[in-house]
């Protein structure tokens, strides 16, 4: 799960109407691919909806690059393995 915050920060991916493929935000808001975490699924009481793939991949892409393991076209089991792990 990647955090999602209405403060723009550089790096920060904006959730723009387009980035959403059912709902959206309230508020303008941004996520931060830097800032992965889990949580339980009881702890989960509210949600914003849902981001396309595309926008599910561009995450991935820049968290990939943040962790240094490369370009998501060519190591796409290797980020796979990896986005599990961290699911």
């Amino acid at each position: 799960m990647a955090g999602v915050t209405t403060t723009e920060r550089d790096g920060a991916i904006e959730l723009t109407p387009d980035t959403w493929a059912e709902g959206g935000a309230p508020k303008r808001s941004w996520t931060s691919p830097w800032y992965i975490l889990t949580l339980k699924h009881e702890t989960v009481t509210d949600r914003l909806e849902r981001i396309t793939t595309e926008t599910t991949n561009q995450i991935a892409q820049e968290l990939m690059r943040l962790v240094g393991i490369g370009d998501w076209s060519q190591n796409q089991r290797e980020i796979a393995i990896f986005l599990i792990i961290l699911v």
